[in-house]
């Protein structure tokens, strides 16, 4: 008896530490699922407290001193109250997976399971009141009381409630889901049979933790996936940029500009094949970059391109920097995009002379990061699409990309015939934070 009760102590330490490391790990991934690994978190905390709790009691058990005397009562009392609270924050978590399967809510279920951690709590502390449940000898040893199946009645009834809930959903789950799901539920109602019968082991608990252990591993798979999918599909962005900042039009485009200074400005036409060269090595260096690119990087582009937009277009094109602070990262080609739209968009598309100017600023603003791109061209109707999608396309792409890659966000202000203001806006935080999201 010894042996069982000093291997079960053993057991429920290291499960408590590794659920404490899951945990941990769980707040690493946080960006992934907000509110499903918060949820998770909580089952993870709550499950190392039923575990350390229950090793507690075993460990006090026996033990008549002062320390021993309210040791086990508070350990075993907790227990019992955590076994109860762990029906109600699984079926939180499980609510929150097949909302996200089926996008269908169980506000009802999440309800009945918090009602019955109410119930078993209640009788919980009415046990300790009367002693019907469970009580302790002069030995301090806990020993069960008339009605200590009341426990596990409670326990049973929450389980066979999310059984009824988890099985009409469970096809819309994924594999590993469905058996880390099926698992907890039977092995826990089988755990919960056998500690009827049996006393000495806790099954139940065991059961608990060992199943809730397959949740976090069925997470993380889920993550994995996600980030390899996220990788995948920013990297296939990030190629689409480069490709879109080299058509063909832009590279002829320069160099008509390079063979016109060559003839007619032969000693700036050196200037312009560094610029040109520069650009293009800009473009080509993000394939080996991390997803975000420090600001001052992503300034030189937006600079080496303004520098053929003005050879281009000579007087009509006037820029204003007023960069303050660039000591910040963010998705590649964010900027450069809002001054190309400027540009072509904005300058180009203006009635009359093709003339007009394009201010970038940037600066730091009650932790955040700002970035402003506003010129006093044709300006146009954000809410409109426009007839080949190009601007409003490029505009979607960039807030999404800044929206997961640093938790950005893009503001348009632009009135027809009045010009236009892009806002980019990004949370001042630690760049191991940032990185992190990929």
């Amino acid at each position: 008896m010894e042996i069982i009760r000093s291997s079960q102590i053993a057991i429920e330490v290291w499960g408590g530490i590794s659920c404490l490391f899951a945990v941990l790990i769980l707040i690493r991934t946080r960006h992934f699922d907000k509110k499903g690994t918060s949820r998770l978190s909580v089952l993870m905390v709550s499950l190392t407290f039923l575990l350390f709790f229950d090793a507690l009691s075993w460990f006090a058990r026996g033990n008549t001193s002062s320390w021993g005397y309210y040791a086990v009562r508070i350990a075993n009392f907790c227990t019992f109250l955590m076994q109860f609270l762990s029906i109600a924050v699984f079926a939180n978590y499980m609510e929150h997976l097949i909302f996200r399967r089926t996008g269908k809510n169980h506000r009802n279920w999440i309800i009945s399971a918090y009602c019955l951690a109410g119930v078993g709590t209640v009788i919980l502390i009415l046990s300790r009141i009367f002693h019907f449940m469970y009580a302790f000898d002069e030995n301090n040893t806990y020993y069960r009381a008339d009605y200590f199946y009341l426990t596990g009645a409670v326990v049973a009834v929450g389980l066979i409630l999310a059984f009824f809930v988890l099985m009409r959903y469970l096809r819309y789950f994924r594999r590993i889901e469905r058996i880390s799901v099926v698992t907890y539920l039977s092995l826990t109602i089988v755990a919960v049979v056998l500690q009827y019968f049996f006393y000495g082991v806790s099954f139940g608990i065991l059961a608990t933790a060992f199943s809730t252990m397959l949740l976090f591993i069925c997470h993380i798979f889920d993550y994995i996936e996600y980030s390899v999918g996220a990788q995948k599909a920013l990297h296939d962005t990030r190629l689409m940029l480069i490709s879109h900042r080299m058509q063909p039009h832009f590279i002829f485009n320069s160099l008509s500009v390079i063979r016109h200074l060559s003839v007619y400005q032969p000693e700036e036409a050196p200037r312009a094949i560094n610029e040109f060269s520069a650009f293009l090595r800009g473009c080509i260096d993000l394939l080996n970059e991390d997803v975000c690119i420090p600001a001052a990087k992503e300034f030189d582009i937006v600079r080496h391109y303004i520098y053929f937009q003005q050879k281009r277009f000579g007087d009509d094109l006037n820029v204003e920097y007023d960069i303050r602070d660039d000591s910040f990262e963010l998705p590649a080609f964010t900027v450069q995009n809002a001054v190309e739209n400027a540009v072509s968009h904005g300058l180009r598309g203006k009635d009359g002379p093709q003339s007009g100017t394009v201010t970038v600023r940037s600066y730091r603003c009650e932790g955040e990061f700002i970035v402003e791109v506003e010129d006093d061209g044709a300006g146009f109707d954000p809410e409109e699409v426009s007839d080949d999608g190009r601007v409003h396309t490029g505009i979607r792409d960039t807030r999404e990309r800044l929206a997961y890659m640093c938790g950005g966000t893009m503001e348009i202000e632009s009135v027809p015939g009045s010009g236009t203001k892009v806002t980019v806006r990004i949370p001042e935080e630690k760049k191991e934070k940032r990185r992190a999201r990929v």
